[in-house]
């Protein structure tokens, strides 16, 4: 159990892209950290979400030369 001095709330729906709507919407900005450049799959909606909602979004990969 969370205490509730971090006034945490869970998402309605089971679906992880809901939960990274409401992470991205409450936060300051969002930092993405991958391997590669290509962004994909959850990381990819990260972005995508952040730049429709207009927040402040950084990604950061390793270039492996």
């Amino acid at each position: 159990m969370v205490p509730s001095l971090y006034c945490l709330r869970e998402t309605p729906e089971r679906n992880y892209r809901q939960r990274t709507q409401w992470n991205v919407r409450d936060s300051d900005a969002t930092l993405i950290i991958t391997p590669a450049a290509e962004l994909t799959g959850g990381s990819q909606f990260t972005q995508e979400w952040a730049q429709k909602i207009d927040r402040p979004c950084l990604h950061v990969y390793r270039c492996n030369e």
